[in-house]
Formats: structure tokens, sequence, C-alpha cells
């Protein structure tokens, strides 16, 4: 059997990761401004791996733009 897809793998306790990835996306735009502690406090309270939390901290810089 070959590698699951990132997004799809899940320890089976809870919600698959790419579903994870969404809930924390949603709740950091939620909290109404996005910094790496914000990030941090997203990656801890949805279980997200250190690569999810780079995704996380790349899509937030890419939203906020340069000079933002």
């Amino acid at each position: 059997m070959g590698p699951v897809p990132m997004a799809e793998t899940s320890d089976g306790s809870g919600p698959p990761r790419k579903e994870r990835l969404c809930r924390a996306v949603r709740w950091i735009s939620e909290q109404g401004g996005c910094d790496l502690e914000i990030i941090d406090r997203a990656a801890r309270r949805f279980d997200l791996s250190p690569l999810d939390e780079e995704f996380l901290l790349r899509h937030f810089r890419e939203r906020k733009g340069p000079g933002r």
C-alpha cells in the first residue's frame, strides 16, 4: 500500500488533517488579527504538524501582503 496523501491523514483520534487545517484557518481569521502567537495557539489547539504551522505562516503572510 502506498503513502496516504497528507491532507487526508488522520490518526483516528479526531478529524482528518485537512479538516483540522481548515478549522485552524477559519479560527485564525475570526481572531481579528494574525501574528506568530495566534498561529502557534492555532497549531496547538488544532493539533497541527510543524509543516501545517509553516503553511499557516506562509498563508497569512501572503494574505497580509507587503507593507500592510
